[in-house]
């Protein structure tokens, strides 16, 4: 019995914790690392002298100076004028699903509409329920929604074009408000 509760301590002294309670299987240490028990460092692997490294990465949107512009123009955008970037976004993913599904590019087509159906879902996040007219613009927000989602699960072009048409409505007249209030 004592032989017993020396290993049990010992274990625990060292730093190792037995999972479930005890019994057999995995350990797992909760020691530091130290030298003697990193991982060695594999150095890249090289032909001839010259390292093989990876290519590099493409230029993105948001570390081009488009994309600087872009990103300063919603940082200082008023409130309306992120709506009206927002019914524009919606537009341009719907083409472009649009677009794909024609080409029989299901994958892209499907992340299209999927960011179009994002910004139709922040628009009905962002309606103001204190109004009475925000109840009929979340209906009209759920059927564009629907639209969407029947033309992404049965690929049907015309679904999304629907969707589009009520989304181009709504900037249109959203273009109107916003002209009068500036």
């Amino acid at each position: 019995m004592r032989m017993y509760n020396q290993e049990q301590n010992h274990g625990q002294q060292a730093g190792y914790n037995r999972p479930n309670g005890g019994g057999y299987g995995a350990y797992t240490s909760n020691r530091p690392l130290t030298p003697s028990t990193q991982p060695a460092r594999i150095p890249p692997a090289t032909v001839g002298q010259q390292p093989v490294t990876a290519p590099p990465q493409q230029q993105t949107v948001a570390s081009s100076g488009y994309g600087a512009y872009k990103s300063n123009n919603v940082m200082t955008a008023s409130p309306q004028e992120l709506t009206l970037m927002l019914y524009n976004g919606a537009i341009k993913f719907c083409t472009l699903s649009m677009e794909n599904l024609e080409k029989k590019d299901i994958t892209k087509a499907h992340n299209y509409n999927v960011r179009a159906q994002d910004i139709i879902n922040e628009l009905r996040i962002t309606l103001d329920k204190k109004y009475p007219i925000a109840e009929e613009m979340d209906v009209l927000y759920r059927y564009i929604l629907e639209l969407l989602v029947e033309g992404n699960i049965n690929k049907d072009p015309a679904k999304v074009a629907e969707a589009r048409h009520f989304i181009t409505e709504f900037r249109d007249t959203w273009k109107q408000i916003i002209g009068k209030t500036n």
